[in-house]
Formats: structure tokens, C-alpha cells, sequence
């Protein structure tokens, strides 16, 4: 990894331009660099490495129409900017570089003068210059503190049972923060779904980085100056969960794990009789006949609709845990089902793909595929009736 890095391209100067309908396409060959605003406080930078754009395509952005996307666009010999009525975006001729500035004119953040955006083979980067008094927060699950300055991170979303403070990385991959400096906030979101890293100044202490082992360097720059209003953004941007129920935001009981049903009912005496509030107890695996999804371990759980209704009645809702690995076993409803419907994640030639979970070897739902998520919904009728309020999605 390191003798690669010493091979670094650097974008060069600009050798033309185009204004678009939404912001400006730059050629600094051999790559261009589209920047597009969505929002008066939200602009959108696209580095191809070769000058051929991938389809614009995301699996995470819902929307670019964030709000009004007005702009004015000037040029002098050094530079060009596009600027909305609160945030600029300007544009370095030679080399290429970006910088963003606030309406009152203040940098809030721009590329590194030396390195830049960046590729080597199919990797990309982007250097950014790194404040001594700016703080970075976010990166979604993430071990240890909350501030992640001198931190280096990896987006891989990995199955870790037990993880310590420094254990990277972790279950899901939300590669987006923000910084803070001086009460201002600005917030990026890397949208790139190959194995993406960000080092926020452990490489060296006046840069922080991030970049993704193949595909675009596309990031979203998102303009504060609260914490809340870089949330507020990028959650229009990516999307929202429906509005919970009340009692989805009480106490609720989980651990690993509840079971027989007599344990659960104790469980719940327990919370009325010591008058502790709660709401919610979740059953984890042990509920499933073998680890199965969709399944009822009847030995443990004979009459699981009593079971939930009976402590429905004493205020409590239950959630089952649910696991996308679905045991590679024919007479298995849930695998015959999905076998017969094409549902299931497929090598290039064909074959299931399988891999080692619970109940031993699993195919596994192809969520990118509409008909397999429309089949995937049909399968919680059996839970539902029995009464159960929610679902608890692991390792997914």
C-alpha cells in the first residue's frame, strides 16, 4: 500500500470549461470534475480520473431537488466560482482545486495546495487542509470516542460479534461527518460503495483525507452553520424512517437472549411488579425453529399468538429478531420459496452464493432486486398475525 501511494496522481490544471444547467463541468485531462448545486447551502463534486462518467446511479441518494438550485457563475484568470446566495464554490485553474466559502466570503474548506483530488490505477482521493482548530464528528457506527480528529477509519460493513474501542470496522458504513470549527459546521457525505477509508489527519497533522478503492470520488458539500442544519440536509438528501409509533421510543428490553416462554413471561412480571416502565421486550434467535427465519421453536414457544397476546394485554409489544441468512435446506418453506422465485444472490455463473450463519449454511435475499424485496416483505405475514409489533434486522 505505501510504494502505491508514492504513485499518486494529482489532477492538473484546467484546460477548459462548460457551464451546465446546474453548475460547471471542468476537463483537466485526463480527468474532468462536475460540480452541481442542489441547494443553496448544498453542492455536489464528481472527480472521473479518466474524463468517462459512471452512470449516475446511487444506492444511498433519493434526491438531488433540495431546495432552489440558482446559481451565478464568474471567471477571472486565476479561478473559476459558482455561488448560490450562501455558498460559493471556487474553483483553482492551476492546478485544479477546490475551495467552499460561506456568503460572508469565510473558507470554510478547501483541497490541499499539493495533492488535491487524487488517483492511482482505480483508486481515488481527494486531500483536504486540515485546521488545527477543526473537530470531526459522525462516520455512523464507529468504536470509541465521538471526536474522530487524528482517527483513520475504513466503510466496510463487517460482521464483528465482540469489538473492542479501536475495532474498525463495524457492522454498517455511513461515510459521511461533519466539521466544526469557530461555531461554523459543514458536513461531507462520501457516496461510494466500494471499500472507502477516511484519515482525518493521522497521515499527517495539517491534512485529512478519504477515498474509495475504485469507482467516482463524489461527495456532497454541505453548508452548516449548526450541526442541525447539515442533518437537516443530508437527511433530505438520503432519506428518512417513517415516523415511529410512541411506544417505539420507550423503554424496551433486549439481550441475548429470552427463552423458553416461561422466562419471558417472568421477564415481564418482573418489570409490573416492580413497577418499572417498559414497553417493549424483543426475542432474539432462540425463538426459531433451528435458527430458521420465519419459524417458531415449538418446544420453547408452544402457543406464540397467546404468548403475545397475553402480554399485550399487560401493556407489553414484542419484536422478534430477523436474519437475512436463510438456511440452504430444501423443505424449508422460506428456502423453497425463494429458490423457486430467483430470490436469492447469485455468482456471475449462477451458482448460490452461500456463507456460514446461524443455523449453519445460508443463501441470502437479493435486496437489490424489487421482486426479491416485494417476496422478502410477503414472509412476515406468520409473525404478524401472532401479533408481533416489530422487527429487529441484524446483519444486514
Amino acid at each position: 500500500m505505501q510504494s502505491a501511494r508514492t504513485q499518486w496522481q494529482s489532477i492538473g490544471p484546467v484546460s477548459a470549461y462548460e457551464k451546465t444547467g446546474d453548475g460547471v463541468l471542468i476537463s483537466a485531462p485526463p480527468a474532468k470534475v462536475r460540480l452541481s448545486v442542489l441547494a443553496p447551502d448544498v453542492i455536489r463534486v464528481r472527480l472521473s480520473r479518466n474524463g468517462d462518467f459512471l452512470p449516475d446511479s446511487s444506492w444511498a441518494a433519493v434526491g438531488n431537488d433540495l431546495g432552489d438550485r440558482s446559481f451565478t457563475f464568474t471567471e477571472s484568470a486565476s479561478a473559476i466560482e459558482i455561488k448560490t446566495r450562501r455558498l460559493s464554490a471556487r474553483i483553482r485553474k492551476s492546478p485544479c482545486r477546490i475551495s467552499f466559502y460561506d456568503a460572508a466570503g469565510t473558507l470554510i474548506n478547501e483541497d490541499d495546495s499539493s495533492k488535491g483530488m487524487s488517483w492511482v490505477r482505480e483508486e481515488v482521493a481527494v486531500w483536504k487542509t486540515m485546521p488545527e482548530d477543526e473537530y470531526y464528528f459522525g462516520f455512523g457506527e464507529k468504536a470509541g470516542g465521538m471526536q474522530r480528529k487524528w482517527k483513520a477509519m475504513s466503510m466496510w460493513n463487517s460482521d464483528i460479534p465482540a469489538y473492542h474501542a479501536d475495532t474498525d470496522p463495524l457492522y454498517q458504513t455511513i461515510p459521511f461527518f461533519y466539521g466544526i470549527r469557530n461555531g461554523r459546521t459543514y458536513g461531507i457525505f462520501f457516496d461510494n460503495t466500494y471499500f472507502s477509508y477516511f484519515n482525518m489527519g493521522k497521515e499527517h497533522p495539517s491534512q485529512y483525507s478519504f477515498g474509495a478503492v475504485d469507482g467516482e470520488l463524489n461527495y456532497y458539500f454541505i453548508l452548516g452553520p449548526a450541526p442541525a442544519d447539515v442533518l437537516g440536509k443530508f437527511s433530505r438528501l438520503v432519506g428518512t424512517m417513517p415516523l415511529p409509533p410512541k411506544w417505539a421510543i420507550a423503554y424496551q428490553q433486549c439481550r441475548y437472549s429470552y427463552y423458553p416462554e416461561s422466562r419471558v413471561r417472568e421477564i415481564a412480571s418482573n418489570f409490573r411488579t416492580r413497577k418499572i416502565p417498559c414497553d417493549v421486550i424483543y426475542l432474539d434467535i432462540h425463538y426459531m425453529d433451528g435458527y430458521r427465519c420465519f419459524t417458531w421453536d415449538r418446544n420453547r414457544f408452544p402457543d406464540p399468538r397467546k404468548m403475545v397476546g397475553d402480554l399485550a394485554r399487560d401493556g407489553f409489544k414484542m419484536v422478534t429478531i430477523i436474519d437475512p441468512g436463510i438456511k440452504k435446506e430444501a423443505g424449508y418453506w422460506v428456502y423453497d420459496e425463494g429458490l423457486r422465485g430467483n430470490n436469492f444472490v447469485k455468482y456471475p455463473d449462477g451458482r448460490l452464493f452461500t456463507g456460514k450463519v446461524w443455523p449453519g449454511e445460508c443463501v441470502f435475499p437479493d435486496f437489490t432486486a424489487r421482486q426479491a424485496r416485494e417476496w422478502w416483505g410477503t414472509l412476515y405475514k406468520g409473525l404478524l398475525d401472532a401479533g408481533i409489533r416489530g422487527f429487529w434486522n441484524d446483519m444486514n
